[in-house]
């Protein structure tokens, strides 16, 4: 196998053998720690012996990776090193990920290395290295759990950590399903959940759904309250949840579904506030 090399001019220093990502929580931004597992070569005499004094990269059209100080040496044998590269991600640049992923949830990130090397007494020189990490659907879920990331742009859902509970919990319970059921790119199941949810909160209406004879009607829709337009809508939302497994009109695509989601989640969010 073909592994990515620093050098100095045209002699091989140290080879890239594995990239490893996981994520970290951080104040305002999500962490992505990106661990690379360097061989450093044995020195060739007669050159002077080489080292590398400082490793960083970018992860490209993503982020860049923070660059670390190191004292890797060639010496006669091979010496394996280790080191633990950062990247600081705003909500906007993980959600830019997550869009990007193909169906199956699957994406690649193409990462290039940059390090300093030095040979003794010459001056020190750049050398790039270029690694592309394959990251799985269940790679990036991972990810995401230890970031702790919460979208909460796209949806802003207090379904979490008891923060709703009876008489709504069952209602959260599906919530929380059809959120995950969205990050596993299962768009049908997340629609089956939030129909779920649409379910428990029909039995907190705080009035009757309006008559769909109504809606053609003007003046009758104008005399709505805010509690029958709420209502309202919920009957628009539980209708679109019925393109899900009818393909003649349609299955719903991503943006539907995200949709639907984040508009069942904020119902449920209103009938958490009475």
């Amino acid at each position: 196998m073909h592994h990515p090399m620093f050098d100095y001019g045209n002699a091989g220093i140290a080879s890239i053998t594995d990239v490893r990502l996981s994520g970290a929580p951080g104040l305002g931004v999500s962490l992505l720690r990106v661990e690379v597992d360097v061989m450093m070569q044995p020195e060739t005499p007669p050159e002077p012996p080489a080292r590398i004094i400082q490793i960083g990269g970018r992860l490209q059209k993503i982020a860049a990776l923070a660059s670390q100080y190191v004292d890797w040496r060639c010496v006669k044998h091979a010496q394996a090193q280790q080191v633990l590269l950062l990247a600081y991600l705003l909500p906007s640049q993980v959600r830019a990920i997550d869009e990007g992923r193909d169906a199956k949830g699957n994406f690649d990130v193409a990462v290039m290395f940059e390090a300093l090397v030095e040979r003794t007494g010459l001056l020190v020189r750049p050398s790039t290295a270029p690694y592309s990490v394959r990251v799985t659907n269940s790679d990036w879920l991972r990810v995401l759990t230890e970031m702790q990331f919460e979208d909460r742009v796209t949806f802003e859902v207090p379904v979490g950590r008891g923060r709703v509970g009876p008489p709504l919990d069952k209602a959260a319970e599906h919530m929380r399903a059809a959120l995950d059921q969205v990050q596993h790119r299962h768009w049908d199941d997340a629609f089956t959940k939030c129909r779920e949810t649409l379910d428990e909160l029909q039995n907190f209406q705080p009035v009757p759904t309006p008559p769909w004879a109504e809606w053609s009607e003007d003046s009758k829709r104008r005399a709505w309250d805010i509690s029958q337009r709420v209502v309202a809508a919920q009957a628009a939302i539980r209708h679109l949840m019925h393109a899900g497994p009818h393909s003649k009109i349609g299955n719903a695509d991503a943006h539907a579904v995200r949709l639907a989601v984040a508009m069942t989640g904020a119902l449920l969010r209103y009938y958490a506030s009475l």
